[in-house]
C-alpha cells in the first residue's frame, strides 16, 4: 500500500485529475456482431459446444466475460482470441461485443492464441498442431518454445505426438490413449510404434466389448506400459463370465479368491 492520495470517484476521473498516478489507458470497443467474423481454419482450438453453452448462459445472465481480441481486415474484424465467446454471444443473441484490437504479425497471432489465459486450455493434439503451424510459417523449434513460453522439450514432445499419424491422433482425441503414452512409445519404438499403438487400442476395445456391464474392463483407455495389477483385475472379471467347466482347478481357486475379496 502506497501513501498516494487518489482523487476522483472512478479510475477515469482519477486519471484525468492526476496523470502522475501512472495509470495506462487501454481502449475497448463495442462492435456490432455482424461486423465480427471467424476465419475458417484459423482457430487452434476445436470448438467445444458444451463450453459454448456455458458461456451463452453467462452472457444471457448479464455476466461480464473477458474481451474478445480482434484484428481489423478489409472483410471485417477477425477474431484472434475468443472464438468460443463469440459463438456463445451469437447463441445468446447479443447484438454487440466488447473487443480489444490486436496488432501483430501472423506468427504473433498464433503465439497469442496459444498463450492466451482467457481461452479454453489447449488439448495436447491442438497444441502440437499449433506448434507445427508456427514451424510451417518459418519458425525454428527454439523460436516456437520462446514464443509460447514453454521449454524446447515441450515443443519436441508435441511434435513427436503429431508424428504418430492421423489414426493414433484420432484415438488420443477420443480419449482411448493418452498423449504422454504415445510420446513415450514413439520415442522408444520409432516408426514401428504407431502400428503397435493401434493394435493395442483395438485389443482394448474388444476387451471392453466382451466385458460384463459395469465392469472396470469396459474402459477402452489403453495403457501402453507393462502388465499392471489393473490388467489382472480386468482379466479376472472376464474369466468370471466364462463357463467354469472350461476352467482349470487352479484358475477356479484364484477366481473364487478374487470374487470373495
Amino acid at each position: 500500500m502506497t501513501n498516494t492520495t487518489v482523487t476522483g470517484i472512478s479510475v477515469g476521473s482519477a486519471y484525468a485529475k492526476d496523470k502522475d498516478l501512472g495509470i495506462k489507458v487501454t481502449k475497448t470497443f463495442f462492435v456490432p456482431m455482424e461486423h465480427i467474423f471467424i476465419e475458417e481454419g484459423f482457430n487452434v482450438r476445436d470448438i467445444d459446444q458444451d463450453h459454448v453453452d456455458q458461456l451463452a448462459k453467462a452472457y444471457a445472465a448479464g455476466a461480464q466475460l473477458p474481451n474478445i481480441m480482434i484484428k481489423t481486415t478489409p472483410d471485417g474484424f477477425k477474431i484472434i482470441d475468443g472464438h468460443h465467446r463469440y459463438l456463445a454471444a451469437m447463441q445468446a443473441e447479443c447484438t454487440r461485443l466488447e473487443v480489444k484490437e490486436f496488432t501483430g504479425s501472423k506468427l504473433e497471432e498464433l503465439s497469442f492464441m496459444i498463450t492466451s489465459s482467457q481461452g479454453r486450455q489447449l488439448e495436447p493434439v491442438e497444441r502440437a498442431q499449433a506448434y507445427q503451424r508456427m514451424i510451417n510459417q518459418g519458425m525454428t523449434k527454439g523460436e516456437v518454445a520462446e514464443a509460447v513460453h514453454r521449454s524446447r522439450k515441450d515443443v519436441d514432445n508435441h511434435l513427436i505426438l503429431l508424428s504418430a499419424g492421423d489414426e493414433v491422433i484420432a484415438e488420443v482425441k477420443a480419449g482411448n490413449v493418452s498423449s504422454s503414452e504415445v510420446i513415450k512409445a514413439v520415442r522408444k519404438g520409432g516408426n514401428a510404434a504407431p502400428a503397435k499403438i493401434i493394435k493395442k487400442v483395438k485389443a482394448a476395445k474388444e476387451v471392453a466389448k466382451e466385458a460384463p456391464k459395469g465392469s472396470k474392463a469396459k474402459s477402452t483407455k489403453v495403457v501402453l506400459k507393462t502388465f499392471k495389477p489393473s490388467h489382472g483385475r480386468q482379466a479376472m472379471e472376464l474369466i468370471a463370465t466364462m463357463d467354469r467347466a472350461l476352467l482349470s482347478d487352479a484358475l477356479i481357486v484364484l477366481l473364487d479368491l478374487y470374487l470373495d475379496d
